[in-house]
């Protein structure tokens, strides 16, 4: 009965230090460097070597079967979906 008293106090323990609160006052590490230059998009012309196949994806996602429903070459505005906030 000890045993599993314990191994049930060790159990909770460990979840008590897995799922623990996180300090959000501190600020967020990051170990990529911060550069005040922005990165230069993609150009058009190497999308399509870039994205994945449905073939591709269906293997990734160990699938058969996903087929395209809807295929778009431009970006949508969705700017009238988000709320504006003021500082």
């Amino acid at each position: 009965m000890r045993r599993l008293t314990a191994a049930a106090l060790v159990g909770i323990c460990v979840l008590a230090v897995a799922c623990g609160g996180h300090d959000k006052s501190s600020a967020p590490s990051s170990t990529a460097p911060m550069s005040s230059t922005p990165q230069s998009p993609v150009a058009v012309g190497v999308l399509d070597v870039l994205l994945l196949s449905a073939e591709q994806v269906n293997t990734a996602m160990s699938a058969n079967g996903m087929t395209v429903t809807e295929s778009h070459t431009d970006m949508t505005d969705d700017t009238a979906m988000i709320p504006m906030r003021i500082a």
